[in-house]
């Protein structure tokens, strides 16, 4: 172990910046590049003011006070989407392009995550961003959330005391707020194989097409030989609530019947009642979004079962 000029133990990592160093009013005072998970880890125990950092979009945006150092996890090897016979994994700091551009993905997970990838901002801040940094941050607005829980993902997270694996639902706490401790690490998400007659669908209401969104959300449904629902899974974001919301009362008009228009509008009727936007939203009313919500619902249940024709 040796210390760098700012004091800050390094270990093996290569300090890329030595002593500070302004972003505007925000002074890093060591900027490191470690070579394993363990040895990122190390550092963001041992010192409270250290961050991770891989695409930046948000953190250099942010800027959050009590942050001096950051530790530089995009060099990691954990860039990669690959599929086996369990299903899709995705490395956390994959970006949001390759997962839009992705065959892989695309047929994986019937098109969700690369819907919700080629909806993420502009190609500039996409090319980027990672999947992993897109779900630390935890943002009610985040476009890969939705998607993942409705997809019933998980994500491993690295500790100093070993690794521990929760679905992807189980990660947000509130807004800006995980699980996640200060000295872990999001490493991958896994995606389990879709079963059989299973399709799904992503969509994303927004006012301009790099804009975050005002609704957005997802559905996967599973059918029956006779073609009634087997399974559904509708969750939305876009800052309906603090975290994402799966709506379990909605699917129970669609589960174990035949999807038709009748069901899918019940299902999208009590989808809006369920939803609490905050009043103080700039981006659009409460009465918006829950009128948005409903319709939103309506069209991704109807694109799943297109899907499934």
């Amino acid at each position: 172990m040796r210390r760098n000029r700012s004091g800050l133990v390094t270990g093996e990592a290569r300090l890329q910046s030595p002593g500070s160093n302004r972003v505007g009013s925000w002074v890093i005072e060591s900027y490191l590049v470690p070579s394993s998970i363990q040895e990122a880890i190390s550092i963001l125990s041992e010192y409270e003011a250290a961050r991770p950092i891989a695409g930046g979009t948000d953190l250099m945006v942010e800027k959050p006070p009590g942050v001096s150092h950051l530790v530089d996890v995009s060099r990691l090897g954990l860039s990669y989407i690959r599929k086996d016979a369990s299903g899709l994994k995705i490395g956390a700091c994959t970006t949001i392009s390759a997962i839009a551009e992705s065959a892989t993905a695309k047929e994986a997970t019937s098109e969700i995550l690369t819907e919700a990838a080629g909806t993420f901002s502009s190609k500039q801040v996409a090319n980027v961003a990672t999947i992993g940094g897109n779900l630390c941050q935890g943002l009610p607005s985040a476009n890969m959330s939705p998607g993942l829980i409705a997809l019933d993902a998980t994500v491993k997270i690295v500790g100093s005391i070993g690794q521990r694996e929760i679905p992807v639902s189980e990660l947000f706490v509130s807004a800006r707020k995980t699980t996640l401790d200060r000295n872990e690490l999001l490493t991958e998400i896994a995606i389990p194989r879709l079963p059989q007659k299973t399709a799904g669908a992503f969509l994303k209401l927004q006012r301009t097409c790099s804009d975050v969104a005002l609704v957005d959300g997802a559905t996967v449904v599973t059918l029956d030989e006779d073609r009634s629902c087997r399974d559904v899974r509708i969750v939305i974001g876009g800052g309906v609530a603090p975290v994402p919301l799966r709506l379990r009362e909605a699917e129970s008009h669609v589960r174990g019947r035949p999807i038709d228009e009748e069901s899918i509008e019940r299902a999208a009727t009590t989808a809006s009642g369920l939803i609490r936007p905050r009043p103080t939203s700039i981006r659009a009313s409460p009465l918006c979004k829950i009128e948005m919500c409903r319709v939103l619902v309506r069209e991704l249940l109807t694109k799943s079962m297109m899907k499934l024709r």
